[in-house]
């Protein structure tokens, strides 16, 4: 056991600066989301390209997670490492290496379900040329997008010729349809609510349109799945409307920031953040980043040990959320404290009004976008509301 586990985040055998995810907020995202799942009638298949933990993996299935949800082979096999038994890819996987990977595991008849995406007659050649005689099949999902967005097929008709290709592919079956609304176009927040209503309505006819093939390729249910962090309620409300398909539909959602909010742009943008409804589901962040104060070589600047290393600014800068003194009290920052930039290495604070700090004290640092913060550490450290440490989890990038 790792000799950090029941000694305060403050021992001095917790190396600075360091990765802290609370067990509270961390238990409370997890069961949010899989509560919501359940209350509309789907499935969750959380993007575990998030936090790459193992750990957290099984917590999430634990929850009810019906999948999880990579990017690619190489995350895919830390989830079969995690003993995961069911794994969607969600993209259209081309190469070589990938495709024997998913090769050796489809010829284990006890092997975790894969599910992929497809957007190209190329695709499916390349799959099916690689997958031949394997003793399962790769069930894929058309992947559909819109002009302006990400992958997928464009029209209804591209969507048609592709599962048409799908079904002529012996190596894989056709299985449904996938959407990810997260790169619409739009410039304002309306606009792009209505594409994303729009996006999930074209995916829905797509779906409709493929049923006879769905129900030809002899599947007992079409998977329909969407959903990132950001406007996975506009989606979900499309997508769980009733279907008349001759099939059973199971929707599923593949948010994967949920699991640790955060404090800037989940919070600005989920709609379980800020602008959540009162008295509905709320999530709560889960990370800090705690770091030493280094120096404070003038008036109103401290320096921080931690920097663009440990925490990450393609969504914005970190911001103070707590103080810890020599005297072990631990207070929240308040106003006066801010995150102006950073170094490799180095945290720039600015104090203003009563803000104070002094060399040796602790900061904990509040992160915006955790998908690029969870990918610069190794592991975390789960600590409770007292500063104990419960566990510490590998972070598997």
């Amino acid at each position: 056991m790792d000799e950090r586990i029941g000694r305060s985040l403050f021992d001095a055998r917790v190396a600075l600066p360091t990765f802290v995810l609370r067990e509270t907020a961390l238990a409370h995202d997890i069961a949010t989301l899989a509560e919501f799942a359940r209350s509309r009638g789907m499935s969750f298949a959380p993007h575990g390209k998030t936090t790459m933990s193992p750990a957290i993996f099984r917590r999430q299935v634990e929850a009810g997670a019906w999948a999880i949800t990579v990017a690619h082979a190489t995350q895919a096999a830390v989830a079969v490492d995690a003993g995961v038994e069911r794994i969607l890819i969600a993209n259209e996987v081309v190469d070589d290496n990938s495709l024997d990977w998913i090769g050796g595991i489809l010829d284990d008849a006890d092997g975790p379900e894969l599910i992929a995406l497809v957007d190209s007659s190329r695709g499916v050649e390349r799959m099916a040329s690689r997958l031949g005689g394997r003793r399962r099949r790769l069930a894929v999902l058309i992947d559909v997008g819109v002009v302006g967005g990400r992958t997928g097929v464009r029209t209804d008709d591209e969507a048609v010729a592709l599962a048409e290709s799908v079904m002529a592919a012996t190596p894989l079956v056709l299985a449904g349809v996938s959407m990810y609304e997260g790169a619409v176009p739009g410039t304002t927040g309306t606009e792009r609510n209505e594409v994303i209503r729009g996006f999930a309505g074209f995916a829905r006819a797509v779906t409709q349109r493929l049923a006879p093939l769905f129900i030809r390729a002899g599947v007992t249910e079409i998977v329909v799945s969407g959903g990132g962090s950001q406007s996975f309620d506009l989606v979900v409300d499309e997508l769980t409307r009733p279907w008349q398909l001759g099939l059973p539909v199971r929707v599923v959602l593949r948010s994967g920031a949920y699991v640790s909010h955060d404090h800037g742009l989940y919070e600005w943008v989920s709609p379980f953040g800020l602008s959540a409804a009162p008295g509905g589901p709320r999530l709560r962040p889960a990370i800090e980043v705690w770091a030493p104060v280094l120096s404070i070589p003038e008036s109103g600047l401290a320096f921080a040990g931690a920097g663009r290393r440990d925490i990450p600014t393609d969504q914005g800068l970190p911001v103070v959320l707590k103080v810890r003194g020599d005297d072990g009290t631990v207070r929240p920052a308040g106003d006066g404290f801010e995150v102006t930039r950073l170094n490799d290495q180095h945290a720039f604070i600015g104090l203003s009004g009563d803000a104070s700090l002094r060399v040796g004290d602790l900061v904990a640092l509040g992160v915006s976008h955790p998908c690029t913060a969870f990918q610069l550490w190794r592991e975390a450290l789960i600590v409770d509301d007292d500063d104990q440490i419960l566990d510490v989890y590998d972070l598997r990038f």
